[in-house]
């Protein structure tokens, strides 16, 4: 019996908290909760959030509807667009630990029509915040405005599936690391023309970093080269390079490997090596 009592009453006081917290958020949601979330997002990232209305089911958990985040420094930029957010939170860790843990899946209106699903893991005392989230696979030209101006206009179709991760902490620029899968593109221009503009001083309001996988593409209309196929590689980006790590394929019936760096420094500079 005293072993029976010594389980069960842990059992039953991790219940009652569980039955205490949820009650306490279906109260807490509609009324205070939809401001304070809105700010604890706006203290970490810079965006402003807007949620149209915040309620709690114990079977659902946290539902968002009618969600817009805009750029912070210019609130006439709209970038994200959701009619219904649902995020599963973790009460004890919210209790005990004075986190907030949430499973989080949605449906995207802006920038595109796209599934999204994350995990949020952020401290509410030393104000740091880390969220993983992968999208569902997206045509890249359905992407809409303002989004659709980092798109190059050659880049005529095209499939793309992003995963990544990202960190926030006070007083830094939040960091994203990901992977961008790209499938079917289609690049159509006459002239190819690159053009890099260098990172400003001072502290961006974001930091970027990316990892590009290449496959089985086709690369058409260079001058005197018909073709370059088998295109494939690895290419990462940075806000201060971008690494080929080995990026191959076969021209002018010779297979060629190009890899280096191109600094993206004021001083703009390029180490490429390619062999044949």
């Amino acid at each position: 019996r005293r072993l029976l009592a010594a389980l069960l009453l842990p059992a039953v006081a991790l219940l009652l908290i569980g039955l205490a917290g949820s009650m306490w958020c279906w109260m807490w949601a509609p009324t205070q909760g939809k401001a304070w979330l809105e700010t604890q997002l706006e203290q970490r990232l810079p965006i402003d959030i807007s949620i149209g209305t915040l309620s709690y089911t114990p079977w659902e958990g946290l539902r968002l509807e009618q969600v817009e985040v805009r750029d912070a420094a210019d609130p006439s930029l709209l970038w994200l667009t959701s009619p219904r957010v649902s995020a599963s939170p973790d009460l004890l860790a919210l209790v005990l630990r004075r986190r907030l843990h949430l499973r989080v899946h949605g449906r995207l209106q802006l920038p595109c029509a796209a599934e999204i699903d994350a995990v949020v893991n952020a401290g509410l005392t030393d104000r740091t915040m880390d969220v993983s989230f992968s999208t569902s696979e997206v045509n890249l030209r359905e992407i809409q405005p303002p989004a659709a101006r980092m798109i190059p206009a050659s880049l005529t179709s095209g499939l793309v599936q992003v995963s990544a991760h990202l960190w926030a902490q006070p007083n830094a620029s939040p960091r994203l690391e990901g992977r961008a899968r790209f499938t079917q593109l289609t690049w159509q221009q006459q002239a190819l023309r690159f053009t890099v503009t260098p990172r400003s001083g001072g502290a961006a309001p974001w930091e970027g970093r990316l990892i590009a996988h290449i496959a089985e593409g086709t690369l058409q209309g260079l001058p005197n080269v018909d073709a370059i196929q088998h295109l494939q590689g690895d290419i990462r980006v940075s806000p201060e390079m971008i690494h080929i790590e080995a990026l191959t394929g076969r021209a002018l019936e010779t297979d060629w490997r190009l890899s280096g760096d191109i600094a993206l420094t004021d001083a703009l500079s390029a180490e490429l090596l390619l062999t044949g």
